[in-house]
């Protein structure tokens, strides 16, 4: 299931780093998840996600979530984009 999936990942992702969650549904935009994390005095949110179909929006959120994890899990360890 699509939510269980985002959950499990964003639970990941937290032990990477401390990371905020915001879900809320609204009848005007429908299902919003958005993740960010706080630096001094900004905010770097890298899900935003609005979509009416609950489980399409997880699955966006979850895709989004993913890239981000690998790209910051690679940093973590000293891997850049080409490998070395």
């Amino acid at each position: 299931m699509p939510m269980n999936d985002f959950m499990e990942m964003f639970v990941r992702a937290n032990e990477l780093m401390p990371l905020h969650l915001d879900i809320y549904y609204s009848e005007n935009l429908g299902w919003c998840i958005a993740v960010w994390r706080t630096f001094t005095k900004c905010n770097q949110k890298f899900v935003a996600v609005r979509n009416h179909d609950m489980n399409k929006a997880y699955a966006e959120a979850y895709d989004c979530l993913f890239e981000w994890y690998v790209r910051e899990e690679r940093k973590a360890k000293g891997v850049t984009e080409q490998g070395v």
